[in-house]
This record gives C-alpha cells, structure tokens and sequence, in this order.
C-alpha cells in the first residue's frame, strides 16, 4: 500500500510539473532575472491537478481543483478570471519565511512541516489597536457580511488573545480562530482609510491564510474553521484584485465540501 501510494504521488507531481513549466513561455523564463523574482507571489488557477487522498484501508478520494468553477467562465464579463495572479512582493511585508511558506501551502498546509503558534505572535497588535480594527470592520463592513458576531469575537478570539491585555498569546487560541483573528483585522484596516491600508491588510491576510495552513483543514475542522475561510473569502472579494473572482469561488466550494463534513447540512 506503501508503494501504491508513493507511485500516485509521484505521478501527481510529475503532472504538476509538467503543468507549470508548459504554461511559463520559454522566453520569458529564460530571458527573466531570477533575482527580481524573489518574494513575489504568483498563483495560477487554471491549470492544477487535484489532490488523491487515500487512507490507510485504500480507500481513496479525489479532491477537485476548480469546485466546478470553470461553468463560471462563460458568466462573468471581462478578464477578471485570468490565468495568473500578481500580488505584492513578500520581501515588502516583514513575514518570517516559515510564515510564507505555510501562506503558500493554504488551504491545505503542509503535510510534513510543523510550526508552531509562535510565529506569529511578534504580528498581533495591542488590545486597543485590535479594537479599533474591530470597531471599523463591523461598523464599515460586518453589518453586510456578519460572519462572526461581535459577541463571540470577544468572546471566543479577543479574551483568549488578551487574557492579560499586556502581555497578548495564543497558548488558548485554536489556529484557525486564530485566522479569523487576522482576517478582522485584515478587513478593518481597509476599511480604516489609514495611508498604509493595502501594505497592512495583506500582511494580515497573508497571516490569516498561514494559521488555517498551522492545523491543515484535512485532517482537523471545525465551524470556526469555515468562518475563518468565509472570513478570508469576504477579504479577497473586498479587495477585488485580480483573479480574486476564481479565488472565492475556489474557497466557497471547500466551505461546502467543509460544512457536510462537520455536520453543518441544515
């Protein structure tokens, strides 16, 4: 079974990066600094491979990698579903590479790496800048899109962050309300008006992807788990940047598969 699983692997891999080194022009990639490509993020929906998953009785599941969203392509004027993605250099936002590289690994995270709470730590702001963010996102934003109320922000997230408001942690915060956390935050800052809105809110964002990443969704989820992804969706459709449109839907498609595994179907 051992052999059996290794064989899927390495054919997926091997499809992956086929995939990729078809859809980079040769001339560009040649041609091309590699130097000025550090940090900078670029994603591609349009021509992954899935995920086999299979379990140690074989029995075995395929994970799709659009949720069906290619039946929106002929819906939706304009370029907005382009095949490639340009976001902002990592280098810009001050992000440990550990956080990075579990930012690149969401939704799923990382099979064989584990990181700790701690990283992000340094990122949580004080109580009273948590406030104020909170503050502007439901005032300027959560009375449309009430994904968490205010009662059990303060409840279940900021109380447990700033049980000694001092001193913040996350020794009593589950990673993925630890993602709604910095989703808030993240929505907040843009809708605060400050001059470095956009720099802020990705970094937050970013943050917010890597603590789904800290505990992969494949092996633990929860109702927090799909606020928290609501809650990232709800940023990436604020922001309208690029391909945000195919990245949503992406997101929505896991929510659903997510909700009738934990029981959310009524």
């Amino acid at each position: 079974m051992s052999a059996k699983i290794k064989e899927l692997e390495s054919a997926l891999a091997a499809a992956h990066l086929q995939l990729r080194v078809g859809t980079e022009p040769p001339e560009e990639s040649q041609g091309r600094d590699p130097s000025t490509r550090t940090g900078v993020r670029r994603r591609s929906y349009g021509d992954g491979t899935g995920s086999l998953a299979i379990d140690q009785d074989g029995m075995s599941r395929y994970y799709g990698d659009t949720a069906a969203s290619e039946y929106l392509a002929g819906l939706i004027p304009g370029d907005s579903l382009c095949a490639v993605q340009d976001l902002p250099d990592t280098r810009e936002l001050g992000l440990p590479p550990e956080v990075i590289e579990l930012f690149t690994a969401f939704p799923f995270g990382l099979r064989d790496r584990s990181y700790f709470k701690a990283l992000f730590l340094l990122f949580v702001p004080t109580l009273e800048r948590a406030t104020e963010l909170a503050k502007y996102y439901y005032q300027r934003f959560g009375w449309m899109y009430n994904i968490i109320t205010r009662q059990d922000l303060d409840k279940e997230i900021l109380d447990h962050i700033y049980r000694d408001p001092e001193c913040p942690s996350l020794n009593d915060i589950h990673p993925h309300r630890l993602a709604i956390f910095f989703s808030v935050m993240a929505i907040g800052v843009t809708r605060s008006f400050e001059h470095n809105a956009t720099h802020q809110a990705e970094r937050y964002h970013i943050l917010a992807a890597a603590a789904i990443s800290l505990a992969p969704i494949v092996r633990e989820a929860m109702s927090a788990t799909i606020q928290a992804l609501l809650c990232i969706n709800a940023f990436l459709f604020s922001r309208a940047h690029g391909i945000a449109s195919e990245e949503t839907w992406l997101l929505i498609g896991i929510c659903g598969r997510l909700c009738f595994r934990v029981g959310l179907r009524e």
